[in-house]
């Protein structure tokens, strides 16, 4: 409720925008926005990077299996997150830390990502545990769907990393190395870690990652 704060939370911030990107400055989507305590809606900073949380559906807390994101996240990033550069025993070289997220793919909206948002859909309360278009999504990002996915019309592949770029998206890797992957990537959709963008995913599946 504090205009100041609340103005300040407002500023766009160019390095998080990629400039490739033709979305709005300010996030339209409630689920992205914060909300005075009148129930007034104000949109915040739209971000095309989101962080690394889960090979499959985006998770709150992390796994207590590095090789399965059945039940918990497997990436780099989840709610309170603590990891340190130790525990990514799969090499920082081969694992993504943050992905490139799209206004748009097609001509749906996936609504990117979205600086300082968390929240519920409908109201103030905290994020909920995964969803198509409010909590974890603002911030977060996973391998559940393919890069750039083909069915954007299901909200659920708003989860997924894209880009306005021809044939897949840049990534930023924990050495500090930007790659752009290709949407044709080596994917499997099941639970375990056990394809090529999984395992740059996954901090600590314990599997090689060859030439990608």
């Amino acid at each position: 409720n504090d205009a100041n704060i609340r103005t300040s939370m407002q500023q766009p911030l160019a390095a998080f925008r990629c400039p490739s990107d033709t979305g709005p400055a300010l996030n339209g989507n409630a689920g992205q926005q914060i909300q005075a305590d009148n129930g007034t809606n104000y949109g915040l900073p739209v971000s095309n990077y989101v962080a690394s949380n889960n090979n499959r559906t985006l998770r709150q807390s992390r796994s207590s299996n590095g090789a399965n994101g059945g039940s918990g996240a497997t990436g780099a990033f989840w709610r309170d997150s603590n990891l340190r550069f130790r525990d990514i025993t799969d090499g920082v070289s081969n694992t993504i830390l943050v992905g490139e997220r799209s206004y748009k793919v097609g001509t749906s909206d996936f609504y990117a990502g979205t600086l300082y948002a968390a929240r519920e859909f409908g109201g103030t309360n905290g994020p909920e545990q995964a969803s198509g278009n409010q909590g974890l999504i603002a911030i977060f990002g996973g391998s559940t769907y393919s890069i750039n996915p083909t069915n954007p019309s299901n909200v659920s592949t708003r989860q997924a990393y894209s880009s306005q770029h021809t044939g897949g998206a840049h990534f930023g890797l924990g050495d500090g190395a930007v790659r752009f992957i290709s949407e044709n990537i080596n994917l499997n959709t099941d639970d375990a870690v056990n394809s090529t963008l999984e395992n740059l995913i996954g901090v600590a599946d314990g599997q090689i990652i060859g030439e990608f």
